[in-house]
């Protein structure tokens, strides 16, 4: 166990590096500088003031190296190029932070919901409401997230003007949790209803039944415990998306998020910032995959005895 966490640690820390690698030399190769949002009145020595500000003036090489050293010695994010006075890493955590409440209360919602209508397909005799909740989750899988809120903002919005939806206010807030929710929704109902099926085969669950479990009781006791596990593969590397893979809701509900800053900063050509959210998200996914992958090690049996026998 402890070789194969020191293996994804090592993983974990080379994939961050060549993350950051790519996105600095990729950067670099985009025709276009910083320089082009101070627009053509800006007199020289402004702009060489600029260069040497930020080292722009420096060889490339050298950039790269000062670039690596500030970020893996003084973890240090810098200033945006384009608004002085910001600190990326304050940039990132006051925008960052509402993206990822919106996120987590749709990821929870889109679970609970995905979970009961799970459990109400495998647990009920009706034939017609479960041929109902199964096209209802493909239904809820096979629309793109950017439909489902357009569909929701041009009703409240544009037809019911009164319930005041832009911004951050509570009612456009709750129905942007509402389209993250029903986005993911349908992916949990199919996903954890098709582990549910699964376990109900293994012989663990036959012995329950001569004992007397049934039904609800039976999945609630017995079978859900082991059926989520593998959920967890599915549901922690979707918390990294929770700062970029909603930024679409967020532009159509008008809440200033993480993937709206991000955007803001290609558009502007604002390397530090670009950098630093690249980084963010890079670490957040690299993390969130790394504690996936031991989680997983520690709640299924089967990993943990494959792992012993190969130590």
């Amino acid at each position: 166990m402890y070789s194969y966490i020191f293996k994804k640690t090592v993983n974990l820390f080379f994939t961050l590096f060549v993350v950051v690698t790519l996105t600095f030399f990729i950067l670099e190769s985009i025709p276009g500088t910083p320089l082009s949002y101070l627009g053509h009145s800006v007199g020289s020595q402004m702009k060489t003031n600029f260069l040497i500000k930020h080292g722009l003036h420096l060889p490339l090489m050298e950039r790269y190296l000062l670039f690596l050293k500030n970020i893996f010695i003084h973890w240090d994010l810098g200033n945006s190029m384009i608004y002085p006075g910001r600190v990326v890493i304050d940039e990132i955590r006051s925008y960052g932070g509402t993206s990822f409440l919106l996120g987590i209360k749709g990821m929870f919602l889109g679970l609970i919901l995905g979970l009961t209508g799970a459990l109400a397909t495998v647990e009920t005799q009706s034939k017609t409401l479960k041929y109902l909740m199964e096209v209802i989750s493909l239904i809820l899988i096979s629309i793109p997230n950017f439909i489902t809120a357009s569909l929701v903002y041009y009703i409240f919005a544009i037809k019911f003007p009164e319930t005041n939806l832009i911004g951050l206010g509570r009612g456009g807030f709750s129905l942007a949790v509402a389209c993250i929710a029903l986005s993911i929704t349908g992916i949990y109902m199919k996903y954890i209803r098709e582990t549910i099926l699964e376990e109900l085969k293994k012989d663990y669950v036959i012995q329950a039944r001569l004992k007397g479990y049934r039904g609800i009781r039976l999945l609630l006791t017995h079978v859900l415990r082991n059926a989520l596990a593998p959920v967890m593969s599915l549901l922690l590397p979707q918390i990294a998306g929770l700062f970029m893979g909603f930024y679409i809701i967020e532009g159509i509900f008008s809440i200033p998020g993480f993937g709206n800053i991000y955007i803001d900063s290609v558009n502007n050509k604002d390397y530090n910032m670009i950098l630093g959210a690249t980084i963010v998200f890079t670490l957040i996914y690299v993390v969130t995959v790394y504690l996936t992958d031991i989680l997983y090690a520690i709640l299924d049996p089967r990993i943990r005895r494959r792992l012993r026998n190969e130590s």
